[in-house]
């Protein structure tokens, strides 16, 4: 998601968005290429590479986020607008990285 919302972001600052080590994010974005779902495209820079989803990666993640939907209708289904919109701010409280 994070590529689709940034097209050509460099596995850098993919890394620093993701929390994790440059190492780290490497070894998913291997698996993500080996799969046809990411690509990586020169920057310039030898060492840098810029993240692009391939239509198979924007195929999957429609498929993904289409899911998630369906769970999220599924477990609100009982929950009134004001009610959900609380449940929003409480998760996204949780989601915030700690200072």
């Amino acid at each position: 998601m994070i590529v689709s919302n940034n097209p050509g972001i460099s596995q850098t600052r993919l890394a620093e968005v993701m929390g994790i080590a440059r190492s780290g994010v490497v070894a998913i974005i291997d698996n993500f290429e080996q799969a046809g779902l990411l690509e990586r495209q020169g920057s310039g820079d030898r060492r840098a590479y810029n993240l692009h989803l391939t239509k198979e990666g924007q195929k999957q993640l429609e498929k993904y986020q289409q899911a998630v939907k369906e769970h999220d209708d599924r477990v609100s289904q009982h929950l009134n607008a004001k009610e959900r919109q609380q449940l929003r701010a409480l998760l996204g409280k949780l989601c915030v990285e700690p200072k």
